[in-house]
Protein backbone atom coordinates (compact mmCIF):
# COMPACT_ATOMS: atom_id res chain seq x y z
CA UNK A 1 0.00 0.00 0.00
CA UNK A 2 1.85 3.03 -0.88
CA UNK A 3 -1.57 5.68 -1.11
CA UNK A 4 -4.73 6.74 -0.90
CA UNK A 5 -7.27 9.30 -2.04
CA UNK A 6 -10.18 9.81 -3.38
CA UNK A 7 -12.05 10.53 -7.23
CA UNK A 8 -15.43 10.84 -8.09
CA UNK A 9 -16.20 10.75 -3.97
CA UNK A 10 -14.76 6.95 -4.03
CA UNK A 11 -12.42 6.56 -1.81
CA UNK A 12 -9.17 4.31 -3.03
CA UNK A 13 -5.65 2.67 -1.49
CA UNK A 14 -3.00 2.56 -4.34
CA UNK A 15 -1.69 -0.68 -4.42
CA UNK A 16 1.46 -1.72 -5.60
CA UNK A 17 2.01 -4.84 -7.46
CA UNK A 18 4.76 -7.70 -8.16
CA UNK A 19 4.10 -7.76 -12.39
CA UNK A 20 5.87 -4.96 -13.73
CA UNK A 21 5.35 -1.34 -14.91
CA UNK A 22 3.43 -2.39 -17.95
CA UNK A 23 0.94 -3.74 -15.86
CA UNK A 24 -2.12 -1.38 -14.48
CA UNK A 25 -0.87 1.92 -13.61
CA UNK A 26 2.58 1.34 -14.26
CA UNK A 27 2.82 -1.16 -11.96
CA UNK A 28 0.01 0.12 -9.22
CA UNK A 29 -3.92 -0.52 -9.07
CA UNK A 30 -6.55 1.31 -6.71
CA UNK A 31 -8.91 -0.69 -4.58
CA UNK A 32 -12.09 0.76 -3.12
CA UNK A 33 -11.22 2.20 0.31
CA UNK A 34 -13.39 1.51 3.46
CA UNK A 35 -14.85 -2.10 2.84
CA UNK A 36 -12.04 -4.25 4.01
CA UNK A 37 -11.61 -5.69 0.43
CA UNK A 38 -9.57 -8.50 0.13
CA UNK A 39 -8.47 -8.11 3.51
CA UNK A 40 -5.92 -5.05 3.01
CA UNK A 41 -7.52 -3.07 6.20
CA UNK A 42 -7.19 -6.12 8.67
CA UNK A 43 -4.79 -8.27 7.48
CA UNK A 44 -1.68 -6.21 6.74
CA UNK A 45 1.77 -7.23 7.68
CA UNK A 46 4.74 -4.61 7.66
CA UNK A 47 8.31 -4.43 8.95
CA UNK A 48 10.43 -1.07 9.93
CA UNK A 49 13.88 -1.09 8.73
CA UNK A 50 16.48 -0.51 11.97
CA UNK A 51 18.31 2.85 11.91
CA UNK A 52 21.92 1.79 10.63
CA UNK A 53 23.01 4.37 9.37
CA UNK A 54 23.19 7.29 11.90
CA UNK A 55 26.72 7.61 13.58
CA UNK A 56 25.27 8.30 17.11
CA UNK A 57 22.48 6.48 17.94
CA UNK A 58 22.51 7.82 21.56
CA UNK A 59 20.57 10.80 19.12
CA UNK A 60 17.85 8.74 18.59
CA UNK A 61 14.27 8.47 20.56
CA UNK A 62 14.36 5.57 22.52
CA UNK A 63 10.20 4.54 23.02
CA UNK A 64 11.02 1.31 24.51
CA UNK A 65 10.22 -2.31 22.97
CA UNK A 66 6.99 -4.69 23.36
CA UNK A 67 5.85 -7.60 21.85
CA UNK A 68 2.15 -7.64 21.32
CA UNK A 69 0.03 -10.56 20.78
CA UNK A 70 -2.43 -11.02 17.64
CA UNK A 71 -5.93 -10.17 18.32
CA UNK A 72 -8.48 -12.58 17.86
CA UNK A 73 -9.21 -11.87 14.04
CA UNK A 74 -5.09 -12.02 13.58
CA UNK A 75 -4.77 -15.52 15.13
CA UNK A 76 -7.76 -16.44 12.84
CA UNK A 77 -6.06 -15.46 9.90
CA UNK A 78 -2.62 -17.44 10.97
CA UNK A 79 -4.13 -20.86 12.15
CA UNK A 80 -6.13 -20.58 8.68
CA UNK A 81 -2.33 -20.14 6.63
CA UNK A 82 -0.84 -22.98 9.00
CA UNK A 83 -3.83 -25.54 7.87
CA UNK A 84 -3.54 -24.55 4.19
CA UNK A 85 -0.21 -25.57 4.51
CA UNK A 86 -0.85 -28.36 5.97
CA UNK A 87 -2.99 -29.67 3.60
CA UNK A 88 -0.87 -28.85 0.55
CA UNK A 89 1.29 -31.58 -0.56
CA UNK A 90 4.36 -29.24 -1.61
CA UNK A 91 7.00 -29.90 0.83
CA UNK A 92 8.74 -26.93 0.54
CA UNK A 93 5.69 -24.90 2.33
CA UNK A 94 5.01 -27.72 4.77
CA UNK A 95 8.60 -27.09 5.61
CA UNK A 96 8.37 -23.31 5.88
CA UNK A 97 5.33 -23.40 7.82
CA UNK A 98 6.84 -25.77 11.18
CA UNK A 99 10.35 -23.78 10.37
CA UNK A 100 8.49 -20.53 11.26
CA UNK A 101 6.75 -20.49 15.06
CA UNK A 102 3.82 -19.04 16.15
CA UNK A 103 6.17 -16.76 18.57
CA UNK A 104 8.14 -15.57 15.27
CA UNK A 105 5.47 -14.38 13.86
CA UNK A 106 3.75 -12.65 16.28
CA UNK A 107 4.02 -8.39 15.78
CA UNK A 108 7.09 -7.34 17.49
CA UNK A 109 6.07 -3.39 17.88
CA UNK A 110 8.97 -0.81 19.14
CA UNK A 111 7.31 2.59 18.56
CA UNK A 112 4.21 3.55 18.15
CA UNK A 113 2.54 3.13 15.02
CA UNK A 114 1.18 6.22 12.34
CA UNK A 115 -2.75 5.75 13.35
CA UNK A 116 -2.15 5.81 17.20
CA UNK A 117 -0.75 9.51 16.95
CA UNK A 118 -1.54 11.11 13.51
CA UNK A 119 -4.47 13.35 13.35
CA UNK A 120 -4.69 15.08 10.26
CA UNK A 121 -4.65 12.90 8.13
CA UNK A 122 -4.44 14.19 4.28
CA UNK A 123 -7.57 13.06 2.35
CA UNK A 124 -5.06 12.68 -0.70
CA UNK A 125 -1.56 10.73 -0.27
CA UNK A 126 0.81 8.84 -3.10
CA UNK A 127 4.80 7.97 -1.81
CA UNK A 128 5.75 7.89 -5.61
CA UNK A 129 4.97 11.71 -6.12
CA UNK A 130 5.44 14.21 -2.25
CA UNK A 131 6.93 17.35 -3.49
CA UNK A 132 7.86 15.83 -6.53
CA UNK A 133 10.01 13.39 -5.24
CA UNK A 134 9.08 9.58 -5.51
CA UNK A 135 10.54 7.82 -2.94
CA UNK A 136 9.56 4.27 -3.46
CA UNK A 137 11.98 1.51 -4.95
CA UNK A 138 12.09 0.29 -8.52
CA UNK A 139 8.73 -1.61 -9.79
CA UNK A 140 9.63 -4.64 -10.51
CA UNK A 141 8.33 -8.35 -12.41
CA UNK A 142 8.35 -11.26 -10.13
CA UNK A 143 7.41 -13.73 -13.29
CA UNK A 144 10.98 -12.58 -15.20
CA UNK A 145 12.10 -14.73 -16.84
CA UNK A 146 10.29 -17.42 -15.43
CA UNK A 147 7.17 -18.05 -13.58
CA UNK A 148 7.46 -17.82 -9.93
CA UNK A 149 4.81 -17.56 -7.47
CA UNK A 150 7.25 -15.12 -5.13
CA UNK A 151 4.74 -12.10 -4.13
CA UNK A 152 4.88 -12.91 -0.40
CA UNK A 153 8.90 -12.22 -0.42
CA UNK A 154 8.60 -9.32 -3.10
CA UNK A 155 5.63 -7.53 -0.71
CA UNK A 156 7.70 -6.92 1.87
CA UNK A 157 11.05 -6.16 0.51
CA UNK A 158 9.55 -3.73 -1.76
CA UNK A 159 7.66 -1.88 1.95
CA UNK A 160 11.16 -1.95 3.56
CA UNK A 161 13.34 -0.87 0.51
CA UNK A 162 10.22 2.03 0.19
CA UNK A 163 10.46 2.43 3.93
CA UNK A 164 14.32 3.17 3.88
CA UNK A 165 14.45 5.54 1.29
CA UNK A 166 12.10 7.55 2.76
CA UNK A 167 13.89 7.38 5.56
CA UNK A 168 16.96 8.55 4.34
CA UNK A 169 15.36 11.12 2.34
CA UNK A 170 16.10 9.35 -1.54
CA UNK A 171 20.04 9.77 -0.67
CA UNK A 172 21.84 8.02 -2.52
CA UNK A 173 22.29 5.06 -3.25
CA UNK A 174 18.45 3.84 -3.51
CA UNK A 175 18.00 0.30 -1.67
CA UNK A 176 16.54 -2.75 -2.81
CA UNK A 177 16.56 -5.64 -1.12
CA UNK A 178 17.19 -9.84 -2.65
CA UNK A 179 13.90 -11.50 -2.95
CA UNK A 180 16.00 -14.64 -4.25
CA UNK A 181 17.71 -14.70 -0.92
CA UNK A 182 14.34 -15.29 0.73
CA UNK A 183 13.52 -18.12 -1.95
CA UNK A 184 16.72 -19.46 -1.48
CA UNK A 185 16.68 -19.62 2.68
CA UNK A 186 13.21 -20.65 2.56
CA UNK A 187 11.93 -17.79 4.16
CA UNK A 188 8.42 -17.87 4.31
CA UNK A 189 7.74 -20.04 1.27
CA UNK A 190 9.08 -20.51 -2.34
CA UNK A 191 8.51 -19.92 -6.12
CA UNK A 192 5.20 -22.21 -5.10
CA UNK A 193 4.10 -19.69 -2.75
CA UNK A 194 4.59 -18.52 0.00
CA UNK A 195 3.46 -16.29 4.06
CA UNK A 196 4.75 -12.64 3.74
CA UNK A 197 4.80 -12.15 7.58
CA UNK A 198 7.34 -14.76 7.99
CA UNK A 199 9.74 -12.64 5.81
CA UNK A 200 9.57 -10.18 8.54
CA UNK A 201 10.21 -12.65 11.41
CA UNK A 202 13.51 -13.92 9.01
CA UNK A 203 14.93 -10.39 8.72
CA UNK A 204 14.31 -9.40 12.47
CA UNK A 205 16.69 -13.12 13.44
CA UNK A 206 19.16 -12.75 10.28
CA UNK A 207 18.77 -9.69 8.72
CA UNK A 208 17.95 -8.88 4.79
CA UNK A 209 20.41 -8.92 1.67
CA UNK A 210 20.74 -6.04 -0.81
CA UNK A 211 19.91 -6.94 -4.41
CA UNK A 212 23.43 -6.84 -5.39
CA UNK A 213 23.94 -10.17 -3.46
CA UNK A 214 21.71 -12.06 -5.33
CA UNK A 215 20.04 -11.44 -8.51
CA UNK A 216 16.75 -12.28 -9.22
CA UNK A 217 15.85 -15.77 -11.01
CA UNK A 218 12.31 -16.55 -10.56
CA UNK A 219 12.97 -19.79 -9.54
CA UNK A 220 14.01 -22.52 -7.04
CA UNK A 221 17.48 -23.07 -6.16
CA UNK A 222 18.27 -26.73 -7.46
CA UNK A 223 19.01 -27.25 -4.05
CA UNK A 224 19.00 -25.68 -0.39
CA UNK A 225 21.51 -22.50 -1.03
CA UNK A 226 21.39 -20.17 1.97
CA UNK A 227 25.22 -19.50 1.93
CA UNK A 228 27.12 -16.54 3.09
CA UNK A 229 28.63 -15.63 0.05
CA UNK A 230 24.90 -15.29 -1.34
CA UNK A 231 23.57 -13.26 1.67
CA UNK A 232 26.55 -10.81 1.28
CA UNK A 233 28.44 -12.25 4.85
CA UNK A 234 31.54 -13.31 2.87
CA UNK A 235 33.57 -12.89 -0.32
CA UNK A 236 35.36 -16.16 -0.78
CA UNK A 237 34.73 -18.36 -3.05
CA UNK A 238 32.86 -21.28 -2.18
CA UNK A 239 35.11 -24.89 -1.47
CA UNK A 240 36.99 -26.55 -4.60
CA UNK A 241 35.84 -22.99 -6.53
CA UNK A 242 38.87 -20.90 -8.04
CA UNK A 243 38.44 -17.21 -8.75
CA UNK A 244 38.13 -16.87 -12.17
CA UNK A 245 36.13 -20.33 -12.89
Amino acid sequence: MTGWGVENGTKYWIIRNSWGSYWGEGGDFRLIRGINNLGIESNCSWGVPKDTWTQDERNQTKIGHNEVKFDEEGRKWFDRMVNIRKQSSNEDKIHTCKRESPKNLEEFVISPRPHEYLNNVPDTWDWRSVNNTNYLSWTRNQHIPTYCGSCWAHGPTSSIADRINIRRQRKWPDMTIAPQVLVNCKAGGSCNGGNPGAVYAFGKTHGLSEETCQAYQAKNPERFSCSDIQRCMNCEPPAGVKPGD
